[in-house]
């Protein structure tokens, strides 16, 4: 799913049918639909961070792709890099990232930007990770 402003999100979901919108939201989707509205909305109001677009660790640095070294320390990596991975909000590196070891700094022009929210991101045509869409189920 690509990020879209909330208008559009609305008129696709006001555009499916009952059986669709019932095999996102189940069986009480009129109850949930609402609420599903809500979710987007605050999404959308996010302040950008930058574990949302790479893997970081706790303190919100970026984390280096993980080796193929089988020490125990190698394998501890792997499974923070994998949950840090989870949580990346954004598919890609579609804003160049990876580009440039200064990631803090990109986040930051953002904000220079004007781009202070998730919301001010949807005319770069991002695409959202499953992670994404569940958290707004």
């Amino acid at each position: 799913m690509k990020l879209i402003s909330m208008t559009d999100y609305v008129l696709h979901y006001q555009n499916l049918s009952v059986q669709e919108i019932t095999e996102i939201l189940g069986n009480k989707y009129h109850a949930r639909l609402p609420m599903f509205y809500e979710h987007y909305a605050k999404f959308l109001k996010l302040l950008l961070e930058l574990w949302m677009f790479v893997p970081c660790d706790e303190d919100g640095k970026p984390m280096e792709e993980p080796s193929s070294d089988m020490s125990i320390r190698a394998i501890n990596y792997r499974e923070q890099y994998q949950k840090a991975q989870e949580r990346v909000l954004f598919k890609g590196d579609d804003l160049g990232f990876y580009q440039n070891k200064g990631n803090e700094a990109k986040v930051l022009e953002f904000y220079k930007r004007g781009y202070e929210t998730i919301e001010g991101l949807i005319f770069f045509d991002l695409e959202l990770t499953d992670n994404a869409i569940k958290q707004l189920a």
